[in-house]
């Protein structure tokens, strides 16, 4: 016992299981921020794409966000993809005061983050469109068009995109959805869940070193 590397959810109740993952003297916590993330691919994207976070953090803070940024690091070390592009969604490209998502989005795209590169604020069509990004002339700037990570202000906004992508984008299934920010590998769902991206077929999880993955 004890030396399990992932934790799968079967038929028990998500929330026993959540909230003995989620205990303070005897659960998973790593960075002490958990968060979850949903990784998409969709035939109108050539890349695969992540929302983050839809299932945690009601409406994270700065510092937060920054947490989750960095929960990601292991998923996609895994993934081979190096550096991460974030772009921070808002409802505008402009920060302001009366938008407080987009001065956060500001502060985290002004701030080095080890193996990211953060941008924002921007509206969801400048973060994965380059097209978009050039008609805005905004190409120019980080992550603008080429977003691998989005994150989202509020847990409304990312879950309801990511379930977007299933319904309207015909994402691959099951969903690919992992916890991040804990000390093991988690997964609340039932079954693995895996993706084809370039010929290659990848089990998800975020164990720290490796993301397993065979050809």
């Amino acid at each position: 016992s004890g030396q399990a590397d992932i934790l799968m959810k079967g038929e028990t109740d998500s929330t026993s299981y959540l909230r003995a993952v989620v205990d303070r003297d005897t659960g998973l916590r790593g960075s002490g921020v958990l968060s979850n993330v949903t990784v998409a691919h969709m035939p109108s994207l050539p890349r695969l794409i992540a929302a983050t976070d839809n299932g945690i953090l009601p409406a994270p803070t700065l510092e937060q966000k920054r947490a989750i940024i960095l929960n990601t690091a292991p998923l996609f070390r895994g993934l081979g993809i190096d550096p991460v592009h974030v772009a921070a969604v808002c409802a505008t490209e402009k920060a302001s005061d009366a938008l407080p998502a987009t001065r956060d989005a500001q502060a985290l795209a002004q701030e080095p983050l080890p193996g990211f590169v953060v941008g924002g604020p921007f509206g969801y069509d400048v973060a994965v469109s380059p097209q978009a990004a050039r008609i805005k002339m905004l190409h120019d700037r980080p992550a603008a068009g080429v977003a691998d990570l989005l994150l989202f202000p509020t847990i409304d906004a990312a879950n309801a995109v990511a379930k977007s992508w299933k319904f309207h984008g015909r994402a691959g299934k099951p969903d690919q959805r992992v916890v991040a920010g804990h000390r093991r590998a988690h997964r609340n769902l039932s079954t693995p869940g895996f993706v084809r991206n370039n010929g290659v077929k990848r089990t998800f999880c975020t164990k720290g070193q490796r993301i397993a993955g065979s050809r």
